[in-house]
């Protein structure tokens, strides 16, 4: 039976092995790939210097790079693109780089998404023409820097689980760079409201609790490949495809390996981080809306009384915004041809979560807020779920605070 890399080639044929400006050389077993995708980056030699000082991890490593742009781009960009190419070329980076010309790409090519997945599909043809089935792909973007144990700590992680199919890292966003005190306001609020989320997934109990960043993960090539690749999403493909992953087992969270993106203000896509901050500070509002705390404590009652539906499928004692969105969603009908079709307490319970899994867990939070609870303050909403009472109206304390809790 062929293996999963090869399986994923015969399903989803990919000429993405033919792009790399130079043939390059046999990849070893258990090598480590880094897949940055590039647009129009004029620092990305910053991050291709942070990875040179990481202390030397015993895995092989390589460095793929793709340059995208499409063809309907500004001529500034393409002409930096081609500059980066050039450059590329001739880098002297200590493991071996390679490099992805993907200029001049329709509009359904381009962006981030379908550039992660050129570069992460090249990387399986080259492990699969090798028989190498056990290679790591890190996803980083062009204008992060990492800590110098980013590439071992990835490593130990994946050794010291050997069942996960994918592992996140920490992230800072690097406040300190933002170009004035109002970005670094939204990037402050902006990160917040990413590890609001995150902390009340966690608080909620559900099994898919972890930062979805499309810069802070790495995952299995053979999992990879089972699931099917990265989509080609112009934005939100790490939310999308991490979740996809966790299917297959739960992530962990590498908390050896950091992850400090630019808080820099950008549209190259229709949403993320510099979307978002521009978004915020074009509005003029003084606070940045976010969840509200109940709803995450209306989920985590949801997900608790899941295995007492097993034997009772009604819903009216669960929270009414639970109710009422189980019923939009044909909920009912849903648990109970679960029932029909699961022999056991343990196996109906897997299949639910398999059901309400984290997009649905994201919808239901958006539905909570937007119907039953409204959104608050975000420096409001991480003070209640924390029980913080230091200083609640400081939204850099309470980042300060929230990073060392979740480094732990």
């Amino acid at each position: 039976m062929a293996d999963p890399l090869q399986r994923y080639l015969q399903r989803y044929p990919t000429h993405a092995g033919k792009t790399f400006e130079k043939p390059p050389k046999p990849i070893a077993p258990s090598t480590m790939v880094v897949i940055i995708p590039c647009h129009d980056e004029p620092t990305l030699t910053t991050t291709l210097e942070s990875l040179a000082q990481c202390d030397p991890p015993p895995n092989p490593i390589e460095v793929v790079v793709v340059v995208n742009d499409c063809a309907n781009d500004p001529e500034s960009i393409r002409q930096q693109n081609q500059h980066t190419l050039q450059s590329l070329l001739q880098y002297p980076l200590r493991w071996p780089l390679h490099t992805i010309n993907a200029t001049a790409q329709a509009d359904r090519e381009g962006g981030v998404g379908a550039a992660r997945k050129r570069g992460m599909d090249a990387t399986i043809v080259r492990m699969a023409s090798y028989g190498v089935d056990d290679g790591i792909l890190i996803s980083l973007d062009a204008d992060c820097l990492v800590n110098p144990h980013y590439l071992c700590a990835i490593g130990e992680s994946f050794r010291h689980h050997p069942d996960a199919p994918a592992i996140t890292t920490n992230f800072a966003h690097r406040i300190e760079d933002a170009p004035s005190i109002h970005a670094r306001a939204a990037i402050i609020n902006y990160e917040l409201h990413l590890r609001l989320y995150w902390e009340g997934l966690k608080q909620a109990g559900v099994p898919y609790a972890f930062p979805t960043i499309g810069s802070c993960f790495a995952c299995r090539a053979s999992s990879y490949a089972k699931q099917g690749g990265m989509n080609r999403r112009q934005a939100g493909e790490d939310f999308y495809f991490l979740h996809k992953l966790a299917q297959l087992g739960t992530l962990v969270h590498c908390t050896g390996a950091s992850v400090f993106p630019s808080p820099r203000l950008s549209s190259r896509t229709p949403f993320g981080t510099g979307q978002a901050m521009r978004n915020w500070m074009q509005q003029g509002t003084e606070h940045w809306p976010s969840y509200h705390p109940q709803s995450f404590a209306d989920l985590a009652i949801f997900i608790h009384n899941i295995q007492y539906l097993w034997q009772d499928p009604t819903i009216a004692h669960l929270p009414d915004s639970i109710q009422a969105f189980l019923r939009q969603q044909h909920g009912e009908e849903k648990i109970n041809n679960i029932r029909h079709h699961t022999t056991t307490a343990t196996a109906f319970h897997k299949r639910c979560l398999h059901w309400f899994n984290g997009f649905l867990a994201m919808k239901f939070i958006r539905f909570a807020c937007n119907t039953f609870y409204g959104w608050l303050p975000v420096e409001n909403s991480v003070a209640a779920m924390l029980k913080y009472d230091q200083n609640p109206s400081d939204p850099e304390m309470l980042l300060l605070f929230l990073r060392r809790l979740q480094s732990q």
